[in-house]
C-alpha cells in the first residue's frame, strides 16, 4: 500500500488508513466516523464499541481507474437503551453501496442517455427506455449485491441439468 494524503478522496469525515494502486483500480481503506450520539435514543456518550465489519463501496473513478472504498464500520451498543447500532455514513447513499457523488453521476448519465436519443428514433427505442426507467432502482442497486455477476444469456442456454436449452429447442422445431 502506498502513502497518499488523507484528503485525496475529499471525504473529510473519514480517516484514510491505507491505499493501494493496481493496474486498473485504486483501493482505499477508510474508517467511518465515530458517532456523537446514540442513533436509537439520542443519548450522548453512553455507548461503547461492539464489533466491526468491513464493507465495500464504489466511488467515482480517479485518473481513469475504478475506485473501491473498503470501509471499516464499527458497531456500538448504547448503555442507556441497550440497542446496538451502526452509525449512518456521511456521503454514502443508503442502500446503494456507493458515494453520493457517484450516485448523482449515474443518475445524470441515465437521464442524459435517454435525452440523447434522437427525436426520430424515440419510437424505435421506447421499449428499451421504458425498461431502463422501470428498472432504474435495480440498475442503481446493482452495486449493492454480493451475489456473483452472471451472464443471464449463458444461464438461459446452459441449464443446471447440463442440457443445452437452445439445442433442445432446435430439436423440437426440426421435428415438427
Amino acid at each position: 500500500m502506498t502513502s497518499l494524503p488523507n484528503n485525496i478522496l475529499h471525504l473529510p469525515e473519514y480517516h484514510l488508513l491505507d491505499s493501494k494502486e493496481e493496474e486498473h483500480d485504486f483501493h482505499f481503506q477508510l474508517e467511518a466516523p465515530t458517532p456523537v450520539i446514540c442513533e436509537e435514543c439520542g443519548v450522548q456518550g453512553e455507548f461503547v464499541r461492539f464489533g466491526k465489519k468491513q464493507s465495500t463501496y464504489c466511488d467515482l473513478p480517479m485518473y481513469g481507474k475504478r475506485v473501491t472504498l473498503w470501509m471499516i464500520r464499527r458497531r456500538y451498543i448504547c448503555r442507556a437503551c441497550d440497542q446496538t447500532f451502526r452509525p449512518r455514513l456521511p456521503e454514502i447513499v443508503d442502500g446503494y453501496r456507493m458515494t453520493r457523488r457517484l450516485h448523482t453521476h449515474v443518475e445524470k448519465a441515465l437521464a442524459q442517455w435517454i435525452n440523447d436519443i434522437p427525436r426520430g428514433q424515440k419510437e424505435v427505442w421506447k421499449d428499451l427506455v421504458k425498461a431502463v426507467s422501470n428498472w432504474r432502482e435495480e440498475i442503481l442497486t446493482y452495486f449493492e449485491t454480493e451475489i456473483p455477476i452472471t451472464n443471464a444469456l449463458t444461464e438461459s442456454i446452459y441449464q443446471p441439468s447440463g442440457k443445452n436449452k437452445v439445442l433442445v429447442d432446435q430439436k423440437r422445431t426440426s421435428t415438427t
